[in-house]
């Protein structure tokens, strides 16, 4: 595990597994985090999340796919369209990915987001409001905040 500091209120706890060379879970913490290493990671994830939001690579060759079920793999890979700064709702994004009235699909599919910051989470939203997030709504208000100042 590492952690890699993006802004000074959160930093990205990155879990590797070297065996796939992938990434199998992200964790954000917020607060003032240094940068740490437990494990070295490839040069290509840490810019990733140094360059946040602003690199552009292929993200889903970072995250370990194989264990995510198809249905939201393909919701996950449409929020990709969504820019940093921008949000969705969670209906919008079930049209978007082919599922009639499946906005509590998308909202499931966000609470099982082993990947927040690479998968964007945080860009979905209710149309009445910021919907939910693992980390708190005000969390949530502060990276769309700092996403949208950027």
């Amino acid at each position: 595990m590492s952690v890699i500091r993006i802004t000074d209120f959160f930093s990205a706890e990155v879990s590797f597994d070297k065996t796939v060379e992938k990434i199998i879970k992200v964790k954000i913490l917020f607060g003032d985090y240094d940068n740490y290493e437990t494990e070295k990671l490839p040069a290509d994830i840490v810019r990733y999340f140094k360059k946040y939001p602003f690199e552009n690579i292929d993200v889903f060759s970072l995250v370990e796919t194989e264990k995510i079920n198809s249905t939201f793999l393909k919701i996950y890979k449409n929020l990709l369209d969504v820019s940093y700064g921008k949000t969705i709702t969670y209906g919008e994004l079930a049209e978007k990915s082919g599922i009639k009235n499946g906005a509590r699909v998308v909202g499931n599919a966000m609470a099982k987001n082993n990947y927040p910051l690479i998968i964007p989470c945080h860009r979905v939203v209710a149309k009445n409001g910021l919907g939910g997030f693992y980390y708190g709504l005000d969390n949530k208000q502060k990276l769309l905040n700092w996403e949208r100042s950027l």
